[in-house]
């Protein structure tokens, strides 16, 4: 019988420092793994060969940096994005590129500082320029989007007619239609449409508002048991964009010896 309970009392004992010895190593295996959806969107997030580990883009290249600095490995993981955001809130996936007002379920994630912000604004040809400061200055016009995307600042004017919402598949359509002058604007994020120009030899003809339309505030999102390592990856994010890097991935991917009005 006092054996019994001498052994009950060690295993008591144990357990717990077992059990947080296998939290931590949950954490502390060195691989932080990045949850992302089969969509690219250029230049923050894209495949170039159709490969696994082969994303790259400004938000892909910040982050592996920042968990390089702190030791980690980053491992992506490519699903749906729903089933991302559910295997965030359960802890399956460790980290995942987002804005908190996409997030139905805040209070089971920890989020970092602010990346960048993503601004989308109004292109036009360089010959013809759309100076947009105000909604206003797109009443009677014919505006493109990609299909599926929202503008809250511009919704009631698209309800009233005011201005002409048109939507095509793809953002490259979307300034396509402008080169080939079957309308006078569209609506693309700045960045996005600096790489597409880029890519099609575009970048003399056309020309983008320095006012956004809307914007939302790109951020990495941990699952929380991440929580007590997000102040370090936040000062070394803080780090890379006070220190030049994270401009000198921006400027990798849209050759810009200066990015016009990105915000960190």
């Amino acid at each position: 019988m006092k054996r019994f309970n001498i052994i009950t009392l060690i295993v008591s004992f144990l357990l717990p420092s077992l059990f947080f010895q296998a939290s931590f190593a949950e954490i502390d295996d060195r691989i932080m793994k990045y949850g992302i959806t089969p969509d690219s969107y250029p230049p923050y997030l894209f495949n170039k060969q159709d490969q696994l580990d082969n994303y790259e883009g400004i938000i892909t290249d910040a982050l592996k940096i920042i968990a390089n600095q702190l030791g980690y490995e980053v491992k992506t993981v490519l699903l749906p994005q729903n089933r991302l955001k559910r295997q965030l809130y359960s802890g399956k996936i460790d980290v995942l590129p987002f804005a908190i007002e996409w997030i139905d379920q805040p209070d089971k994630v920890v989020y970092s500082d602010t990346i960048m912000r993503v601004k989308d604004v109004v292109w036009s040809l360089k010959s013809t320029p759309v100076k947009y400061s105000k909604p206003e200055d797109l009443f009677g016009k014919k505006v493109v989007t990609h299909i599926g995307y929202h503008y809250p600042t511009l919704q009631p004017y698209f309800d009233s007619q005011q201005i002409i919402k048109k939507e095509t598949n793809t953002n490259l359509n979307v300034l396509k239609l402008i080169t080939k002058k079957r309308t006078s604007t569209g609506i693309v994020a700045q960045l996005t449409g600096q790489w597409l120009a880029l890519q099609n030899n575009w970048t003399t003809d056309l020309y983008f508002s320095e006012q956004e339309v809307n914007g939302f505030n790109y951020r990495f999102l941990f699952s929380k048991k991440w929580k007590d390592l997000v102040p370090k990856f936040n000062k070394q994010l803080n780090k890379i964009k006070t220190n030049g890097t994270l401009t000198t991935i921006i400027n990798k991917y849209t050759q810009q010896k200066k990015v016009a009005s990105v915000t960190f």
